[in-house]
Formats: C-alpha cells, sequence, structure tokens
C-alpha cells in the first residue's frame, strides 16, 4: 500500500480519479489540508489559509519535515471552476521535488527562531534586485525583528519565509542583530 503522498498523487491520476484527498494528521485526526483532483489531475490545493501550489507545496514539505500524515482519498464531485494549478502530474511531481529539494537545503541555513533581524539599509541602496517573497519578507521584517514573528506574521509560506531569509541573507541585506 502507498502511504506518501506523491505515490498517492500519482495512482489517483493513473485511475483518472475524481474527488479530494484529505490529509489529515496522523494521531489526532485533523484535517490539515484537502488536494482536488479532477478527472486524475490535481486542480487545486487548500492548506491552512493557503491555497493552489502554495498550500501543495506546504503539504508536501509537512510530509519531508516527518509529520505523521494519514491520506484519505474521498470520492466527490470537483468542478473545474476550482482549477488554481494547470500542471500535468509529470510537470506537478518535478515543480513539487524541486521545490523540496530548494527548501532543504535553505532549512539547513535558517536563522534561529529567537534571532532578532534588522535590515541593511546600505545593500538595499545600492540596488540590489529583489524577489516578490524577498519584498514581502522585508515588509514584515520593519514591523516584526524576531524570526519567530517574521515566520507567524508573513504572508508567505513557512518555507518561502525560510527561502526569503536565506536569500537575504547571502545579499547581505539583512543582518542579526543583539
Amino acid at each position: 500500500m502507498k502511504d506518501n503522498l506523491i505515490d498517492i498523487l500519482e495512482e489517483q491520476s493513473f485511475l483518472n480519479f475524481t474527488g479530494k484527498v484529505n490529509v489529515l494528521e496522523a494521531q489526532k485526526g485533523m484535517l490539515l489540508g484537502s488536494i482536488y483532483v479532477r478527472e486524475g489531475y490535481t486542480i487545486n490545493c487548500t492548506y491552512h489559509k493557503y491555497e493552489g501550489m502554495e498550500a501543495l507545496e506546504s503539504l508536501f514539505f509537512l510530509e519531508f519535515e516527518g509529520a505523521s500524515l494519514k491520506i484519505i482519498p474521498e470520492p466527490e464531485m470537483i468542478a473545474d471552476i476550482q482549477r488554481k494549478i494547470h500542471y500535468p502530474f509529470t510537470t506537478l511531481k518535478k515543480k513539487i521535488e524541486a521545490v523540496v529539494q530548494v527548501g532543504a537545503a535553505d532549512k539547513k541555513d535558517a536563522p534561529p527562531l529567537n534571532v532578532k533581524l534588522a535590515i541593511n539599509p546600505e545593500v538595499l541602496d545600492n540596488g540590489q534586485s529583489l524577489t516578490s517573497d524577498e519584498f514581502d519578507a522585508l515588509k514584515t521584517l520593519c514591523d516584526y525583528n524576531k524570526v519567530e514573528d517574521i515566520y507567524r506574521e508573513c504572508s508567505l509560506t513557512k518555507h518561502r519565509v525560510t527561502s526569503a531569509l536565506v536569500k537575504l541573507r547571502k545579499k547581505k541585506a539583512i543582518k542579526v542583530i543583539k
């Protein structure tokens, strides 16, 4: 029996499944998120306040980080109007694997939660280009300087905040303060 998320989605794709693949916390049975599949295509995902690829990436990161998950496919009518994801399974699988691989590398360089950060204006004045994720992390850093607060208050998913903070530190756009 297949019990990891990517294998279950691959199986549902092969079977032309239509319905939800519910992802639950294994011990408590609490619903964490749902993946919407229509005629074998993953078309949407929800996880907390996130939807689409952000939500799907987050569920895969939960599994990657060792969360104990229970995955339950549930047949259901799914309307194409819910579509937020537009990739065939093989492309989706490659995208998820790439994101998880980058996230795993970034996680090693992630700042500790109790550290305080500050923006280094000199680097930003030099015209450094920023990604939208880096910009969102910097916007949050304007109001909250503790890493733990940045994770909680930033609109990005946890792994995207981590990636943005790592990239900003490599660009020397942020620094640790005492």
